[in-house]
């Protein structure tokens, strides 16, 4: 299930509570392509809740996007507690020249705030 909210017309924010596949991520990569169209530039919140994962196909779609969209996020906030998604922002600088900044699940609050400031 994914839940899906807005702070400011360039602040897009989701949650989701279960596994996201290449179809899911295609799904997400649309939304945010819409919004992009839009605006020069957005932000971006999403929390993938305890005990979901995320696949390596759509975790290589969702790099192709940020690359290919580089200059075109602000900020994005990652809430998550798996660390294999934590260390693969370790690379973060060559994802995407927006200010990215990761939170465990329990620090939720810490980075909505972060995203709306």
């Amino acid at each position: 299930m994914v839940s899906t909210f807005e702070f400011a017309e360039n602040v897009i924010g989701v949650t989701i509570n279960s596994d996201i596949d290449d179809e899911l991520m295609k799904n997400l990569v649309s939304m945010v392509s819409e919004r992009m169209e839009e605006h020069d530039k957005v932000s971006l919140f999403c929390e993938l809740k305890a005990g979901n994962e995320l696949s390596f196909t759509a975790f290589l779609r969702n790099l192709g996007f940020n690359v290919s969209h580089r200059g075109e996020f602000y900020k994005i906030a990652v809430v998550t507690d798996e660390s294999w998604i934590k260390n693969a922002f370790e690379f973060k600088d060559l994802i995407a020249a927006a200010d990215i900044t990761i939170y465990d699940n329990e620090n939720r609050l810490e980075a909505l705030s972060w995203i709306t400031q």
